[in-house]
Parts: structure tokens; sequence; C-alpha cells
């Protein structure tokens, strides 16, 4: 009867062995792990921004309605209110509403404000609280242009 005896070098892995195989192993995953959780971040960021970009055109293009019904709105040195948004009364035309009165010009998590700058230029800002917790905004610029100029 022949009996094989294992020597000791070959019984298997020690417990260090699969210690640093787990520690690897956990490293790697930590990686991935990181990298794929600040990829998702990115995407919520610029699903945030482009929703903004949204709300300012759809600000723009209510803007634009309004000067057409409201010519001299262009030429007013100081017109009230300061800051605005713009909605629509129970005619059916657009109208400023002032950006100082809470949620007035609030959709959801953005506020929008329109500022009238110089040479019928206006400032349209969208505000709203990132995702990260820290408030982020956009602003775009947009010149109006007179009954003259257009077409």
């Amino acid at each position: 009867m022949i009996v094989n005896f294992k020597r000791l070098s070959q019984r298997g892995d020690t417990i260090v062995e699969v210690l640093i195989a787990i520690a690897i192993v956990g490293s790697v995953l930590t990686g991935a792990f990181a990298i794929s959780n600040r990829s998702l971040q990115q995407v919520q960021m610029a699903q945030e921004q482009t929703e903004a970009q949204k709300l300012a055109s759809s600000s723009v293009e209510k803007l634009d309605g309004f000067v057409k019904d409201n010519p001299k709105y262009l030429t007013e040195a100081n017109p009230s209110p300061s800051k605005f948004c713009i909605g629509l009364d129970a005619d059916n035309k657009y109208v400023p509403l002032n950006a100082s009165t809470p949620d007035t010009c609030k959709l959801g998590r953005y506020l929008t404000e329109i500022n009238k700058e110089e040479d019928n230029n206006f400032t349209v800002k969208v505000t709203w609280d990132g995702l990260n917790g820290n408030e982020q905004n956009s602003t775009f610029t947009y010149r109006v242009k007179t009954p003259e100029e257009t077409p």
C-alpha cells in the first residue's frame, strides 16, 4: 500500500496570503466605486445645468413676447420691478412679475430673475441649490431687438 503524504509546503494558501488578496480586491473595488460615484455626480450636475439653460431660454422667449406687447418698456429709464420674471396675466399677455416676492419666479428648485441693463440688454440669471449642497447659477445676457430692428 502506497500512502501519499503531502508536504507542509503544499497544504494551500496561508491566512496571510488570503488577507493580502482580500486587501487587493478591496482596493480595486473601492477605486471603481469612487470613479463611478464621481461620474454620477458629473452627470447630475450636467442635468441641473441643462435644466437651468432651458429655463433661461424660456425666459428669453417670454421676454421677447413681453417687449413686443410693450415696446415702450425698452425706453423706460428705471423700469419697475428691477428684478423680475415674465408671467401671463388673465388675458394671456406677458407681464413682469416681481422676483423679490417669494416663490413668484421659482419653478421647482430653480429661481429665475431678469435684470434690465443698458442698451436693451437683459441679464437672465437662474439660481438653484445643487445636489452637492452649494448654490449654483447660470447667467446669460440677451439683447432685445427694438421694433425698428425687427424686419
